[in-house]
């Protein structure tokens, strides 16, 4: 990798750090995903930039995920345990709709553009 792009994947990384509270081995597993959709899409043609943003699309949809699932994961738990209430699971799926929301809003106005698409 070239040392522009190895700067922009430890950024990135720095960045899922922060925001996975130092969950170190998702954010790993995130990251040697995009190092290979990197890697398979600069082998199709792509230009390094447009490789890193087309993965890091793929892997940012992957860490909302991850972060929806581990607090169903962490309410279920409680609730199984007799510490918390199947209102609670309720409201953290209805809280997170509006990520999914913004994250689909993003993917559609700002990735266009960005990739020369009208």
């Amino acid at each position: 990798m070239s040392r522009k792009l190895e700067a922009q994947v430890t950024q990135w990384r720095a960045h899922l750090l922060r925001r996975a509270a130092g969950d170190r081995a998702g954010v790993e597993k995130l990251e040697s995903h995009l190092r290979e959709q990197v890697a398979a899409l600069r082998g199709a043609g792509l230009a390094a930039d447009e490789a890193f943003l087309i993965s890091g699309q793929a892997a940012g949809r992957n860490l909302i995920l991850l972060v929806n699932l581990a607090g169903s994961a962490w309410l279920y738990a409680r609730f199984l345990r007799g510490r918390g209430t199947l209102a609670a699971l309720e409201r953290w799926q209805t809280a997170y709709l509006p990520v999914y929301a913004v994250w689909a809003g993003l993917v559609v106005a700002a990735f266009p553009p960005l990739f020369g698409y009208r």
